[in-house]
């Protein structure tokens, strides 16, 4: 089990400069942070936006602060079906980085991100086997940016959904039968700002879903 630490309303590229100067920042609002081993998808979070005390409006954090301004949430990923990967004597890479829905996949700076990684061990001297038995897991999420700009008003709305599915039997050192294990995400997520009034009247519509499930 690997929990991941982290916490956007930015514009996308394509509109930024339809704003005045000064209003919001680029690379668009989305952000996905994803765990990868030896380079392969392993999971994924999309980190809800946190207001700090201090930041942006007062009434975003009076009379009092907003959701995870004071413990940042954490959020759990199950690698056990990469069990097989890990046990066969050699080392390997955990990497954690945060990609966005533009064509690059690149963000701002400012963003810190750290994981914890929980192991049982078997209490047997036996090495613990197995092998991946289906992986389905694209390297990026699906992700559209829409919008459209008239009358002084600057309309925009991202989406974006990944499906990750991994399986795997495991035999564990003291284990005398392989143990089918599964792990699975479902994630969706919309952003739609709407600025008018040359930027002066901003409303944004928030949307996030993940579905996970384990066994």
């Amino acid at each position: 089990m690997l929990s991941i630490f982290q916490q956007y309303f930015n514009a996308p590229n394509q509109y930024l400069t339809s704003l005045p100067d000064g209003v919001t920042y680029g690379q668009g609002p989305f952000r996905e942070v994803r765990l990868l081993i030896d380079g392969k998808i392993a999971g994924a979070a999309l980190p809800y936006p946190v207001i700090f005390t201090g930041g942006l409006a007062p009434s975003l954090w009076r009379p009092i602060s907003a959701y995870g301004a004071i413990e940042l949430p954490a959020y759990f990923l199950d690698v056990t079906p990469f069990v097989p990967l890990l046990v066969d004597g050699n080392p390997h890479e955990f990497t954690i980085d945060v990609v966005s829905a533009e064509n690059d996949h690149a963000i701002l700076q400012n963003w810190y991100v750290s994981g914890l990684l929980q192991v049982i061990t078997d209490p047997s001297s036996k090495p613990t086997t197995g092998k991946i038995i289906k992986y389905d897991a694209p390297l990026y999420a699906q992700t559209t940016i829409t919008g459209a700009v008239a009358s002084g008003e600057v309309n925009t709305t991202v989406t974006a959904s990944r499906k990750l599915h991994v399986e795997a039997q495991i035999t564990s050192g003291s284990g005398t039968k392989p143990v089918h294990v599964v792990w699975s995400q479902e994630l969706s997520y919309s952003n739609t700002q709407l600025y008018s009034h040359n930027a002066t009247k901003q409303v944004r519509v928030h949307f996030e879903r993940l579905l996970t499930g384990c066994s």
